[in-house]
């Protein structure tokens, strides 16, 4: 008895361990060109019903403007009873118009749902971070705690801790994904403030010496003048 309890126990603490090494974030840092795409740029997932998908995105600043401009982001729900599915669209589940936005939403039903980005009022070209997660992990790793559970009631307490547990890590590891973007885009500026003022560093200490060699060219022509005289 004794034995089965530990076995159970260290499945448990596989799955939690299980669940930490393979809770995947999805990931896309993506350009929006209206010259390569005019209207929209779209991402399709496949997500079962009931499962929460939770993310956010941030449209990056570039050298060329003071702010970012806002983008529009909606998701889609899969076509449900359509004669004609290609060219029927989905209750729409999510509508931000944002710079920078979490979002997070329950899938109805198992199917393809879009996640979408409109240009917005301002139609430019624009650096976006993207980071969602469809819960994947989370949900493998509930299976095989409800099966441990079943073996041994004793370990029910710690399978509710847990999942909790894996709901909060699920949470922090994005903030820590946004955080490390926002991380990455101040050092991305920085490096080209960086460039920038080089660049004119270059550009006055070349002035000041074309400014120097015109100065004595002109005095020495003055000098040979009045010796001419």
């Amino acid at each position: 008895m004794r034995s089965a309890y530990a076995a159970n126990l260290l499945l448990l603490i596989f799955s939690f361990w299980f669940m930490l090494g393979v809770c995947g974030v999805h990931a896309w840092n993506f350009r929006m060109d209206p010259e390569v795409d005019p209207e929209r740029v779209c991402f399709l997932a496949s997500v079962k019903g009931g499962r929460e998908v939770q993310g956010f995105f941030e449209v990056l600043l570039s050298p060329d403007s003071d702010a970012p401009a806002a983008v529009g982001f909606t998701i889609t729900g899969p076509v449900v009873d359509s004669k004609q599915p290609e060219k029927a669209r989905g209750p729409e589940l999510v509508r931000l118009v944002e710079v920078s936005a979490p979002f997070v939403f329950a899938a109805p039903s198992d199917g393809e749902y879009e996640l979408c980005f409109h240009y917005g009022e301002e139609k430019k070209a624009r650096d976006i971070a993207f980071f969602y997660d469809l819960g994947d992990a989370e949900d493998e790793v509930s299976e095989l705690l409800r099966d441990a559970v079943k073996q041994d009631k004793h370990l029910e307490p710690l399978q509710h801790r847990a999942v909790s547990i894996m709901h909060e890590l699920r949470n922090v590891r994005i903030a820590q994904m946004r955080m490390r973007e926002r991380i990455r885009q101040n050092l991305r500026m920085l490096q080209e403030r960086k460039r920038s003022v080089m660049w004119m560093t270059l550009l006055e200490l070349l002035t000041v010496v074309a400014a120097c060699t015109l100065e004595v060219v002109f005095v020495k022509q003055k000098l040979d003048t009045r010796r001419i005289f």
